[in-house]
């Protein structure tokens, strides 16, 4: 989550990152600010490189480079007035920068520790050792203040596939949150958990299947020793896109067949290939349906239209789905949303699913208190209960 990095800088201080108060700050003022230190560095940036960090400046001014939370914080299509009453504090600044500049933009900050870009916002560091050890994100802090408010701002540059100085659709997509779900009280991550429950979901095989070896071929099939009792036959990732993990063997053009079923051979990693087209996600999940590309960024728009074009039985295998992506009931391992605050944890995680339970018009798991103390033991190595975790009467 953001806000909670700490870096050292090369005179060894160590800075930690503070949560924005937005509201106090005034929206405004705080966009404002923000806008000029940003066009300041992408306007330094050009004068050493030859070129711009952000290609179309209007992106900085329009919300367009800014992903998460950040989106409609910085976005001018929101008002004033709901922003800091729904989002009157930010962990962080989520910022696009293309990914194949990422070294240039390391390099280029490396250079330019203490320095302020704009009237009151200086630039401190970042958490990266190397140019060539950056990963997805380069995460930095700046220093701001806005009169008597002193805040140390954690900016996410997150290293993101770009078009034209643009995100293309898939990068605003996988980085995104909606007001949407803000002002119902949800994170933005439970948009792309539910979208990875979709997808396995309504591409899930239960019966008239066996699977092979990823080694096996049409004239030698090795059945795997331990078969699985259903597979999914698409799988999502936010980075990755959507991809198929089996295929069906056949032979002259025909299905290969073991005792009545179909056999499905296992893919190899290098074999396995990924789409990036928000339309095809749409149609994978939904059908040939009409959806805006902005509602796959939202949790409550997706579950409407699960409602509006899933059957009873999908809908019920992706909230089982989503129950096990969030809490590891299938035994696999779980990423916590909130690693080191399991009470905060176990309440946005709860929110999420119980939101999907009330809006698929389904019935929570019966035995969802002892799935999620058990997740909280596993993950957190905390034994307690929990309905007296979150209060719940």
């Amino acid at each position: 989550m953001g806000g909670n990095t700490t870096i050292k800088t090369k005179s060894g201080e160590l800075v930690s990152a503070e949560r924005i108060p937005i509201k106090d700050i005034g929206r405004d003022n705080f966009v404002k600010s923000f806008q000029t230190f940003l066009l300041n560095i992408n306007k330094e940036f050009k004068s050493v490189y030859g070129y711009y960090i952000w290609e179309d400046k209007n992106e900085i001014m329009n919300g367009g480079i800014f992903n998460g939370s950040t989106s409609f914080i910085m976005s001018p299509n929101f008002k004033t007035s709901d922003i800091e009453k729904f989002k009157p504090h930010a962990g962080d600044l989520d910022v696009a920068i293309p990914r194949e500049i990422g070294q240039e933009v390391f390099d280029f900050l490396e250079d330019r520790e203490g320095k302020e870009f704009s009237p009151g916002i200086k630039y401190i560091g970042n958490n990266a050792n190397t140019r060539d050890k950056l990963g997805n994100t380069l995460i930095c802090i700046a220093k701001a203040q806005f009169g008597d408010i002193i805040v140390q701002a954690q900016l996410d540059l997150e290293l993101s596939d770009m078009e034209s100085g643009k995100q293309t659709d898939w990068s605003a997509f996988a980085h995104s949150s909606s007001f949407e779900d803000t002002k119902e009280g949800m994170k933005g991550v439970a948009n792309k958990y539910f979208w990875r429950a979709l997808v396995g979901a309504v591409h899930q095989l239960d019966k008239g299947f066996v699977v092979a070896t990823p080694s096996s071929t049409a004239d030698k099939v090795s059945l795997k020793g331990k078969q699985p009792s259903k597979i999914r036959l698409l799988n999502f990732g936010v980075d990755s896109g959507v991809g198929a993990g089996y295929e069906i063997l056949t032979k002259d053009g025909e299905e290969i067949k073991i005792d009545g079923k179909t056999v499905y051979r296992e893919k190899k990693p290098q074999e396995k290939t990924y789409d990036k087209d928000l339309a095809n996600l749409i149609s994978t999940v939904f059908g040939d349906v009409e959806v805006q590309v902005k509602d796959t960024h939202s949790f409550i728009k997706i579950l409407e239209l699960s409602n509006k074009y899933l059957s009873k039985k999908e809908k019920q295998e992706a909230l089982d789905r989503f129950l096990a992506i969030l809490f590891c009931t299938d035994g696999g391992q779980c990423q916590a949303i909130e690693p080191n605050d399991y009470k905060e944890d176990v309440k946005i995680k709860s929110a999420i699913y119980l939101k999907a339970v009330q809006l698929l018009k389904l019935k929570e798991a019966n035995n969802l208190e002892d799935m999620i103390k058990q997740y909280v033991q596993k993950t957190h190595k905390i034994n307690e209960s929990f309905r007296n975790l979150i209060g719940w009467q």
